[in-house]
């Protein structure tokens, strides 16, 4: 949504950008104070130079927009993709996971569970390269695959 914003300001900025080339043009809005012919006054370079700014800025945003808008959906399709293969407690199990942003020890996770349940999870989604476990002070610690850590 935000995107379709900034393309609309980046349209108008274009459209008034393009006027006041074409009342430069006719000499509208040339200085008259000053006897040269072809100066322009400061005002309205200041002006032009606010609405070039103003263009750039919101087609730069709206493309930066457009960019991530993909990623997300690459992002989506993975996701989805990862949660067809896994079965219903590993969908719950890794959700979790997700939750506590990819990194939950496993005690936490063994209160949620059990800790048979909760190791035989861990167990099948290590087989499947989803989670890492690191020891760490005599604690496991369950990662999140670095490769799926956009999830």
């Amino acid at each position: 949504m935000e995107s379709k914003y900034s393309f609309i300001i980046s349209v108008i900025s274009f459209i008034f950008i393009i006027i006041f080339f074409i009342f430069l043009e006719k000499d509208y809005l040339s200085g008259k104070d000053c006897t040269c012919n072809n100066v322009i006054s400061q005002n309205t370079f200041f002006i032009f130079l606010i609405l070039i700014i103003i263009f750039s800025i919101s087609l730069f945003y709206y493309l930066h927009s457009l960019s991530l808008n993909k990623k997300n959906k690459i992002i989506f399709s993975n996701q989805k993709t990862i949660f067809s293969i896994l079965t219903l407690e590993e969908k719950s199990f890794l959700t979790n996971i997700i939750t506590e942003k990819g990194k939950v020890e496993q005690l936490v996770l063994a209160e949620k569970y059990g800790k048979i349940k909760a190791h035989r999870l861990i167990k099948k989604l290590k087989e499947k390269n989803i989670v890492l476990v690191k020891k760490e002070n005599n604690k496991n610690i369950i990662l999140l695959n670095k490769e799926l850590e956009l999830i």
